[in-house]
């Protein structure tokens, strides 16, 4: 099998769907795991709190590119959900350099970034800002190694596993209790949190948003100047109201709008 050497150029994005990098190497045997639970969920990176964009059954099989910690990078699933801002494509390519999210909306976490010049299938065209298209052929995601099922003869191969004997066909791990990954768990930037007040109107965001809030420009103008998590506050109460908010804000990964970490609010 022929790999092109664009596939060896790109980088991989921290987690996530990412290009450039072929599910397994040239010239090695596809690593393959068995869903052993009901109902699995895809992320976009190796977290509990990130984006799910897909789900798998029992008894589906999926190609490991890698582990890392509790987590298997996988071959992404054919129906994953990708979204890009529907001014970055034309004729069936990126126009230019934009994110491919999981959702449609900057709320939704990035997977990569596109180049201009790559070509996309779109599957959905009929949102204003937004369309679906399908996963790049070499995307990737993440799912939980606890639910996946590897041949014993297999484990030591994947890239990032250190014991062998750890998870096989015979001798089934037992998942850990999910907990709720800390605020502080999202893909910051170093460096830039700050003590901030800002005024807005406030908003719930679309469901399977990895935020709950955004704190829009005003009533006419509905655009996110920032996005909100109720570390201190209830903001759900405060939904339709004009506001200022007072709290701690950083700029994301991936993200062109920055989130507060949110301390109190006032109605104005």
């Amino acid at each position: 099998m022929k790999i092109s050497l664009k596939l060896f150029a790109a980088v991989l994005l921290a987690g996530g769907i990412a290009l450039g990098v072929p599910a397994q190497e040239a010239g090695k045997k596809e690593i393959t795991g068995t869903v052993k639970a009901n109902k699995l969920n895809v992320r976009v990176k190796p977290g509990q709190n990130f984006t799910s964009v897909g789900s798998l059954k029992r008894g589906e099989n999926v190609t490991i590119i890698q582990s890392q910690g509790s987590w298997y990078e996988i071959a992404a699933p054919k129906d994953v959900s990708v979204w890009v801002a529907a001014d970055a494509v034309a004729d069936g390519k990126i126009t230019k350099t934009t994110e491919l999210r999981g959702g449609p909306g900057v709320e939704h976490q990035s997977y990569m970034q596109a180049n201009p010049g790559q070509e996309v299938k779109v599957l959905e065209s009929n949102r204003k800002l937004w369309v679906k298209i399908a996963p790049p052929n070499n995307a990737t995601a993440w799912v939980s190694k606890a639910y996946i099922d590897v041949p014993r003869a297999d484990y030591a191969r994947i890239s990032g596993n250190q014991d062998a004997t750890a998870v096989s066909s015979d001798k089934q791990a037992t998942p850990k209790q999910n907990t709720k990954a800390p605020v502080s768990s999202l893909p910051y930037v170093a460096g830039t949190a700050k003590n901030v007040t800002v005024s807005g109107v406030l908003q719930p965001v679309g469901a399977g948003a990895v935020v709950t809030h955004a704190l829009c420009k005003s009533f006419t103008d509905l655009s996110a100047q920032c996005y909100l998590l109720g570390k201190k506050a209830d903001l759900k109460k405060y939904e339709g109201k004009e506001v200022s908010v007072r709290g701690t804000q950083h700029h994301v990964r991936g993200w062109s709008v920055p989130v507060i970490e949110v301390e109190s609010v006032m109605v104005k």
